[in-house]
């Protein structure tokens, strides 16, 4: 079983609405994001409704720019702040409104180092993607398309990655029993993945780590 870390917290944070928000010139002045220059919100293509999410980009951000590239190219939205499971310690978040969907941003700690890319990115609302697909589509059709799947249980659900979407990882609910089953696997195959899931299940959290690599990839 896997020790709780900082992303497990931030998930069990997220699912139970433990996220605060603060616009941007009212935030306390931590680190690199003391200045205002973010104070007004960027235009930096938003108009679409739902912007492309790839392995390299979500509509203008790219996940390898380093934070002061992405304020001065998209400035976000607010801050968000998710408790850490330490006595008052929070982890601050960028928050971008791209049409539709609202995706955070954060180095998993209390500050945002400039000279660093965002290390994990949340995906709510739907996005599109490549081949004709989107973050809410079925996990059947996500499979097929992007072959090469493998995942494991973490909490109730379990988490999936894909070759053809490298970085990527869905949260897809699943039968208590199929949770029970694959516990204590460090990775559940694709051909299991599918008889684990079920067909029509359609993500329910979506995170983007530019660290992570895919599986065919490994």
């Amino acid at each position: 079983m896997r020790a709780p870390h900082r992303y497990t917290l931030f998930v069990v944070a997220l699912l139970a609405g433990c996220v605060q928000h603060a616009p941007i010139l009212s935030a306390p002045a931590a680190g690199s994001i003391a200045r205002a220059d973010s104070g007004a919100v960027s235009t930096c293509g938003r108009a679409a409704a739902r912007p492309l999410l790839t392995s390299e980009r979500i509509g203008p951000l790219r996940f390898d720019s380093t934070a002061r590239t992405i304020r001065r190219e998209c400035a976000p939205d607010s801050l968000s702040y998710v408790p850490t499971g330490e006595p008052g310690e929070r982890t601050v978040w960028y928050v971008f409104h791209l049409g539709k969907t609202t995706l955070l941003g954060t180095q998993l700690g209390t500050v945002i180092d400039d000279a660093m890319p965002i290390s994990m990115w949340h995906v709510r609302g739907t996005a599109d993607l490549p081949r004709g697909l989107a973050t809410d589509s079925p996990f059947a059709s996500l499979r097929y398309a992007f072959a090469g799947a493998r995942g494991y249980v973490r909490g109730d659900a379990i988490e999936v990655e894909f070759c053809g979407l490298s970085r990527i990882r869905f949260r897809f609910p699943a039968p208590p029993e199929q949770l029970k089953a694959h516990a204590n696997e460090t990775w559940i195959s694709d051909a299991d993945l599918a008889a684990a899931i079920p067909p029509a299940a359609t993500s329910t959290q979506l995170f983007v780590n530019p660290y992570w690599v895919a599986p065919c990839q490994q």
